[in-house]
């Protein structure tokens, strides 16, 4: 496919008000690919074969992101872990073919899950952390 896109270009942001935004892509990992579905239910009649099918609202969705755990001020680990902490509200945004070509999306919300760093001594692999965020939806711009 010609047109594909390869995350490697991937740049990451955040927020506290969404119009300011810091880059945070060198200390991120991975964006777990989020799916939201929309509410739906069924009844069935006697005597009929089919069901009565309704739809309702989209449900919220949870997204992941993974962070390469440094102790560097700047990095997200450092700047993202106050928000968990006093539950205050931020913004998310990435873009999967980098600033200036392809879509945005975009998340606000509080986060939900903290992953603090453990380690493995029979590997040389970087500390891996992350952190979730519950969402009514993603902004796709």
């Amino acid at each position: 496919m010609a047109n594909c896109v390869s995350p490697i270009t991937m740049e990451i942001f955040w927020s506290d008000g969404g119009t300011t935004w810091t880059d945070i892509s060198g200390s991120m990992n991975s964006v777990t690919p989020a799916e939201q579905t929309r509410m739906t239910g069924q009844v069935y009649a006697f005597g009929d074969e089919l069901p009565c099918v309704g739809y309702g609202s989209r449900e919220p969705l949870d997204i992941d992101f993974e962070i390469i755990y440094t102790e560097t001020a700047t990095d997200a680990y450092q700047t993202l872990y106050p928000y968990f902490t006093a539950g205050s509200e931020l913004f998310i945004r990435w873009i999967p073919a980098g600033s200036g070509s392809g879509s945005s999306f975009t998340a606000q919300g509080k986060l939900t899950r903290w992953v603090f760093p453990g380690g493995d001594a029979d590997n040389a692999d970087p500390a891996i952390v992350g952190f979730s965020m519950h969402v009514d939806e993603v902004d796709v711009v």
